[in-house]
């Protein structure tokens, strides 16, 4: 078992090498899909491993999702969406994949105990796709997109007050797009967050010690 999750500890890390031009190809939006489309794959592949070579298989698809989807694409994001607040709305984000892992453990404990750990892992794989479609519709580069300003846009320019606030983004609508980016990281949270805890029970309920 112990092997298994280091091979997905290694894909992980070696996914960071290449991540920077994973997403300069794919662009964030579509790069952040495929990748939860690989990671929902993976679960699959656990769920329906017999063989050690599937579990290590399994693993290293699993460890590319954890490593391209991580928490590198959403500072990008943040980046291109706020030039104030960015603390606030990174805080906002990480808050929210801690949420996820208070949330989300004992609803998969639940449907371990209900189903086993092969439909639990069936049943997250099915939740990451429901967030790779989430974030299609959902997700832009950059509000220049959608025809609007990042947050705080001119607010350092040296411009007087009148016409800065002018260049702003209204408050409104970017404490909307916090918290809408909020509530995406804690579903992402939720899917890097809570198999792993279960990888050793189903490892050892599979015949692996």
């Amino acid at each position: 078992g112990s092997a298994i999750i280091s091979v997905r500890c290694l894909f992980s890390a070696v996914s960071f090498f290449f991540i920077e031009r994973y997403y300069d190809r794919l662009t964030l939006r579509w790069g952040m899909v495929m990748i939860a489309l690989i990671t929902a794959f993976g679960f699959v592949c656990f769920a329906m491993a017999r063989r050690p070579w599937m579990f290590y298989a399994a693993a290293a698809i699993c460890g590319l999702g954890y490593g391209l989807g991580s928490v590198v694409p959403v500072a990008i994001l943040l980046r291109n969406w706020f030039h104030a607040r960015r603390g606030i709305a990174m805080g906002i984000c990480t808050s929210g994949s801690g949420i996820s892992a208070i949330v989300f453990p004992p609803v998969i404990t639940f449907l371990i105990q209900r189903s086993g750990v092969r439909t639990a892992f069936l049943v997250q794989s099915l939740f990451v796709v429901l967030v790779s479609a989430c974030i299609a519709l959902v997700v832009r580069d950059s509000p220049e997109q959608i025809g609007k300003e990042p947050f705080g846009e001119g607010e350092d320019s040296g411009e007087s007050g009148c016409s800065r606030a002018k260049e702003v983004s209204p408050p409104r609508d970017g404490q909307k797009g916090v918290w809408t980016i909020g509530i995406a990281s804690m579903l992402i949270g939720a899917v890097a967050t809570t198999a792993p805890g279960h990888f050793s029970t189903y490892f050892v309920t599979a015949g692996f010690d």
